[in-house]
């Protein structure tokens, strides 16, 4: 969203023939995961109230949650785990949907189904948070080997620009595809959906202990520029969160 490949991709997606006005995207208000008390709900809402604690993440086709207040959609926010913070709890939307969608929702694993079962799975998430939360996900319901590895459109996209290098890795997966298909292996991707009653089945998990947020470090609402030169460096060991209760 701030820069690099996503901020390249997204630009392109928003307006692929460059027809706007240089600068017509700001103001951008970043940030994708929110833990906070709500403080009005639409006429409609009948599941929160005023005065609930809550966490989401929104999709980003809307202005984010680096703000006093943010506006979300009522699918996409639940009741906060009651063991975390605010703190912690805005560690895990983001990333626990992301991993969601590939492991339940297109994976198709669920308690149910795994008892007894091994699956291998390589998730391309170029070391990011997804890989540890995954694991977590996984352990209470079946063993299983996880990959990462880096994905052909960093590569490409560094040797041919965004839009070809796309381009290459579409013909480059889809040729593989086709050739393992024929030997019965099946391949499905996955990317971050908002939802809140997915939230809610991760608020249970959060709640007895089975997942737990890992907090790197935190920074004030005043040092917002500060925390994404740290994220920029890399060699994360956590998730880096905005706290507005230090100001």
């Amino acid at each position: 969203m701030r820069n690099g490949y996503g901020a390249a991709a997204l630009r392109m997606k928003r307006d692929p023939l460059h027809v706007k006005a240089v600068g017509s995207e700001f103001p951008l208000i970043l940030g994708r995961d929110v833990s906070g008390v709500i403080m009005e709900t639409g006429l409609d809402v009948s599941w929160f109230k005023p005065g609930d604690e809550v966490w989401a993440a929104v999709p980003p086709w809307k202005q984010g949650t680096l703000a006093e207040f943010v506006v979300a959609s009522a699918n996409e926010v639940a009741h906060k785990p009651k063991a975390l913070s605010h703190r912690h709890a805005a560690a895990l939307p983001y990333v626990a949907l992301t991993t969601w969608s590939a492991l339940v929702n297109n994976g198709g694993l669920k308690k149910d189904n795994c008892k007894g079962k091994r699956f291998d799975f390589i998730l391309d998430n170029v070391g990011g948070q997804s890989e540890g939360w995954a694991l977590n996900l996984l352990k209470p319901w079946s063993g299983a080997t996880y990959v990462t590895l880096v994905t052909p459109f960093m590569i490409n996209a560094d040797s041919l620009g965004v839009a070809d290098g796309i381009i290459k890795s579409g013909i480059t997966l889809g040729s593989k595809v086709l050739k393992h298909l024929r030997q019965g292996v099946h391949y499905r991707w996955a990317i971050f959906t908002p939802s809140g009653p997915t939230l809610d089945e991760v608020t249970e998990l959060v709640d007895e202990g089975k997942i737990r947020p890992v907090v790197e470090q935190s920074f004030s609402f005043s040092e917002v520029p500060k925390a994404f030169l740290k994220m920029e460096g890399g060699h994360a060991r956590g998730k880096t969160v905005i706290d507005r209760s230090k100001e």
